[in-house]
């Protein structure tokens, strides 16, 4: 359960499309449609940008996406796992840097 702690007591704001108000927003912490996120923009910003990391909704991918960093990351790993099999170390070594360097720049 999350509490939101606004001050309710200032706040006489509501959204013009269905009604919701800040005090009912405070109470139930769920909007009461999609036009509440830009009305109570202000209010709603720091909570949902401390649950999903970010205020903003950038889409969605396909569960099945692959990022072609994460794509170079994971042939490099197996790479390196592979040169360390065969006794190639000079080269695991090379491919652990290479990916040590991939890993900062994330």
């Amino acid at each position: 359960m999350y509490v939101y702690a606004w001050d309710t007591r200032r706040a006489t704001q509501s959204c013009p499309f269905c009604g919701m108000t800040i005090q009912e927003l405070s109470k139930t912490a769920r909007v009461g449609c999609a036009k509440c996120y830009e009305v109570f923009a202000n209010q709603l910003a720091p909570y949902i940008r401390q649950i999903h990391g970010q205020a903003e909704y950038v889409g969605d991918l396909p569960h099945e996406y692959v990022s072609p960093v994460t794509d170079r990351l994971r042939k490099l790993q197996h790479d390196m796992h592979r040169a360390i099999k065969q006794e190639d170390f000079e080269e695991a070594a090379r491919l652990r840097d290479e990916i040590k360097s991939m890993e900062v720049q994330e």
